[in-house]
């Protein structure tokens, strides 16, 4: 007498592996076919050079450019308000990023950064004496 091992049972996972590839598959067909679209100042951008990116809660994507921030619903670019009702200081923007608690924040080349929580932008902290040296985001 020998010792004996079980066959191994390739029938079942040949099987699951099939039904995971076929899932798979279904899930990568039912994508609609959009077509790629390209965006520039004439559609909306303040300018055509795209810096960062990323997107808030509601499903909106916010744009960093050296002209501006700005909010993109699908299909509109909007120019973003400060609380001060001016545009003043969202220019040369260089980077959007998401927070945990679903704000974003963005910083400009001036070094201030901006907190945009419910589709208000305000500005955070901005450098002066005491804190002379300009945050980098990374």
């Amino acid at each position: 007498m020998g010792i004996s091992f079980p066959k191994p049972r390739r029938s079942r996972s040949v099987a699951a592996i099939g039904a995971v590839f076929l899932l798979a598959w279904q899930q990568l067909a039912a994508q609609p076919n959009w077509p790629p679209q390209q965006y520039t100042s004439e559609n909306g951008l303040p300018q055509n050079s795209v810096l960062s990116l990323a997107m808030d809660d509601n499903g909106y994507l916010w744009f960093t450019t050296e002209g501006g921030l700005v909010r993109f619903d699908g299909m509109a670019f909007h120019l973003p308000v400060l609380n001060s009702g001016s545009h003043e200081g969202l220019a040369r923007m260089r980077q959007v990023i998401p927070t945990a608690d679903g704000a974003l924040l963005v910083d400009n080349a001036a070094g201030h950064l901006y907190e945009i929580r419910d589709m208000k932008v305000q500005r955070s902290w901005r450098p002066d004496k005491e804190h002379p040296v300009i945050p980098r985001i990374v």
